[in-house]
């Protein structure tokens, strides 16, 4: 039985003329890990339904990499110990933004607060950049 949660499995192709693919409400780097998967599924479907000389496909493919290449990014993140020394501020950012939104929707006794809190921890720390420890150069 489908709802509009899950989606069927099968999809029959879709004709070349009738490729639509939801733009997300928000930008790729800022949707939910769900989001994410299912707007890839989204346009691996298009990609899939259509002729592979049609003028979309390209663009299709695009908007395919994108999603691949935060997918990859947020994988290495969460691989990633909490040295966080090679991150971007950007990255370091995003990734607290994350662990913020994970730390929201953990209950306050959890076990899970722990790695969460440590991590919160070093990317504060290097967005702080040097310490009164460390005299800068």
């Amino acid at each position: 039985m489908n709802s509009p949660a899950r989606p069927a499995l099968s999809h029959p192709p879709v004709p070349d003329g009738d490729v639509t693919v939801e733009t997300p409400k928000h930008p790729v780097h800022a949707l939910t890990t769900y989001e994410l998967r299912d707007y890839r599924r989204e346009l691996e479907r298009a990609i899939e339904g259509i002729s592979p000389d049609a003028p979309v496909q390209a663009h299709l493919r695009r908007k395919l990499e994108t999603v691949i290449t935060e997918q990859e990014d947020r994988a290495r993140l969460a691989t990633r110990d909490h040295d966080v020394t090679g991150l971007t501020a950007r990255q370091l950012e995003r990734a607290r933004r994350e662990l913020q939104a994970s730390l929201a929707l953990v209950r306050p006794d959890s076990p899970a607060r722990v790695p969460i809190l440590a991590q919160m921890r070093a990317i504060e720390t290097e967005l702080a950049g040097p310490t009164a420890e460390c005299p800068p150069e």
